[in-house]
């Protein structure tokens, strides 16, 4: 099967989030890159918004393969919650750098990716939750609250994120940034973890 007009309005939109980020690309600029008109990407994408959330999740579906490989070689516990926040903070760092600019006055714009991001986050808790019950049952955490555990340790990660990398950090300081949650979640999430182990 050949490749589809519904994929090439994707290629075209990955092209275009790239080059200008999400709150410059228009329709229009996604239209001229594979000779449709607005109409016809209406078609296929309800909005702006249905596109980038299309492309993220095709994005994250590559990441989902790459992240179970990676957690299925992790011992559980602390070494594999960490794995895996770094694993997110790699994910959130690529669809940063290379498709969101800073935020500007545009809120809705800014409004627009947070639906996107707050996908993210609830598949986040889910994954977190999974791998805490899964030590709980292991013997390797003690019974705790599975879901609040969950929470405090994800909402810990994105407030280091928020410290190390603001959003109007400027892209060109923005790879140290990450380096930086990537340090801080290594050293702080433990300090939060080792209440769990038994």
């Amino acid at each position: 099967m050949g490749i589809t007009k519904k994929d090439q309005i994707l290629e075209a939109a990955i092209d275009c989030f790239t080059t200008y980020g999400y709150e410059k690309t228009s329709m229009s600029d996604i239209g001229k890159r594979v000779g449709l008109n607005k109409a016809s990407l209406y078609y296929h994408f309800k909005d702006k918004l249905s596109l980038f959330d299309a492309m993220v999740e095709i994005k994250r579906d590559r990441h989902r393969v790459e992240l179970r490989k990676l957690l299925k070689n992790q011992e559980l516990g602390i070494p594999q919650i960490i794995s895996f926040l770094c694993a997110e903070i790699d994910f959130i760092e690529i669809l940063a750098v290379n498709f969101l600019a800073p935020p500007s006055s545009n809120k809705n714009n800014s409004d627009d990716t947070m639906v996107v991001f707050k996908k993210i986050i609830d598949e986040d808790l889910n994954t977190l939750e999974t791998l805490i019950q899964s030590s709980i049952d292991a013997g390797v955490f003690k019974q705790i609250d599975v879901k609040k555990l969950a929470y405090i340790v994800l909402q810990s990660s994105r407030g280091l994120l928020m410290v190390d990398c603001p959003l109007d950090m400027p892209k060109s300081q923005r790879g140290m940034g990450y380096n930086r949650v990537r340090d801080d979640i290594k050293q702080i999430i433990p300090l939060i973890l080792k209440g769990a182990t038994g």
